[in-house]
């Protein structure tokens, strides 16, 4: 069970009213997961689980809707709307959508990131660490590190490394490794008592588009 009391808080003693800024570190999860249960209780809206939108749909130059295939079964839905979002991000295929129909692909700018980076979540005892957030730049060819505190214990641990000097840990005992070199020694000390969950998260593609 979550709730909003298991969350590390930071409070500012320098306001003359603390409570008004008060940072609440959720992990993506708990966030995807109580915004999806707030918006489904939500009369008006339906979620389709495990379907793909297959192509736009159009009129007169206009977009009307999507065709959404259910994955599984391989069930087409037409689905009829004012307006169309796509929050698909780096798999998006509405560029291709819009050349098919005759709109043309939008410009595109690419910025170029020098940076790949790997993340794990974990499980550490309470009383491990004092920080609940830390952050270590050490310039553009060294490797830095950023840990999170989040709710229940959890916590987040990413590395990154330039492109051209390594890549990123692909395990969590390389991403320790990698710690070492970087984190106080009460801090390692701390994640040398965690124990992850799942497995470490690689992102080598952070270009931006």
């Amino acid at each position: 069970h979550r709730d909003l009391h298991s969350f590390p808080t930071r409070r500012s003693s320098d306001l003359a009213h603390p409570e008004a800024l008060v940072l609440y570190q959720a992990s993506r999860p708990f966030m995807e997961f109580y915004v999806r249960r707030r918006v489904s209780a939500l009369g008006n809206v339906t979620i389709l689980d495990n379907h793909e939108a297959a192509e736009l749909l159009t009129a007169t130059g206009t977009v009307t809707g999507v065709r959404a295939v259910d994955r599984d079964t391989g069930t087409a839905s037409t689905l009829h709307t004012d307006l169309v979002v796509d929050v698909t991000g780096r798999a998006t295929r509405t560029p291709m959508f819009l050349e098919s129909n005759g709109f043309g692909s939008p410009p595109e700018t690419r910025m170029a990131a020098a940076w790949g980076y790997s993340s794990q979540q974990m499980s550490i005892p309470p009383g491990q660490i004092a920080e609940q957030l830390v952050f270590v730049n050490q310039g553009p060819r060294a490797p830095g590190a950023l840990l999170v505190a989040h709710e229940n214990n959890t916590w987040m641990l990413a590395i990154a490394r330039a492109i051209d000097c390594g890549l990123p840990p692909t395990d969590f005992t390389e991403a320790l490794t990698v710690a070492e070199q970087i984190l106080p020694a009460r801090i390692m000390a701390g994640l040398h008592e965690a124990t992850p969950i799942g497995d470490i998260a690689i992102s080598r593609n952070t270009a931006s588009l």
